[in-house]
């Protein structure tokens, strides 16, 4: 991309030069010419431009798609490891919700959990109440939260970019979010270096961000 703001700044200069030259001789039958040429040439990098700024934001894409899967993967094994299996042969007990999902319980952790959408993203969701406890409230300020979530989000991103940056802010990506048994929001967000731990009560965010 470098390389082509480079020819891109050399052309300009060439470009200019002609069209002095034409401005001191004229439009003759060579200055048609020249004007034919510079018009190739702006096509041209007006395209390369167009297409090298597609491929670029596609390449990112792919690799926080890739770098989403191996977490999602890892959070996988790592429960399995810590847990186990109590629930294999167990009649499951679930949680329906129109805005969520699914939540299926976990007797050993003791909470809920599903894969879910947050902004457009896929997460892991966790819903931390007892089995011995009615959790239609718990769900209920879960699905609040989930209704504003975009601008959970917006409060989010702000915040980081206050502690780090814009453009670090824009291309975090969400991972998992968790209601805590004290019906606080957690939300984890990442991206290739940094885990961004954010915790919403209902009116402020707090963030972390960990490498």
């Amino acid at each position: 991309m470098k390389a082509l703001y480079v020819l891109a700044g050399i052309y300009a200069i060439i470009a200019v030069m002609l069209v002095i030259e034409l401005i001191n001789h004229g439009l003759s039958t060579y200055a048609w010419r020249y004007i034919f040429i510079l018009a190739l040439g702006a096509a041209y990098f007006l395209v390369h431009f167009i297409f090298a700024d597609r491929i670029a934001r596609e390449t990112v894409r792919s690799e926080y798609s890739g770098i989403k899967q191996d977490m999602e993967k890892l959070l996988r094994e790592m429960r399995e490891e810590i847990y186990g299996n109590e629930d294999e042969g167990k009649e499951p007990i679930t949680l329906d919700s129109r805005i969520i999902g699914t939540l299926t319980y976990r007797r050993r952790p003791e909470w809920y959990e599903c894969d879910s959408k947050w902004c457009g993203s896929k997460v892991r969701v966790t819903l931390h109440q007892s089995i011995g406890k009615d959790p239609s409230a718990a769900l209920a300020a879960l699905e609040d939260f989930f209704r504003n979530s975009r601008r959970i989000d917006r409060i989010l991103r702000g915040r980081v970019a206050e502690k780090k940056d814009k453009q670090f802010a824009k291309r975090i990506f969400p991972t998992n979010i968790t209601l805590t048994a004290e019906d606080v929001l957690e939300l984890d967000y990442a991206d290739s270096d940094h885990r961004i731990l954010g915790i919403y009560n209902g009116s402020d965010m707090k963030v972390k961000i960990r490498r």
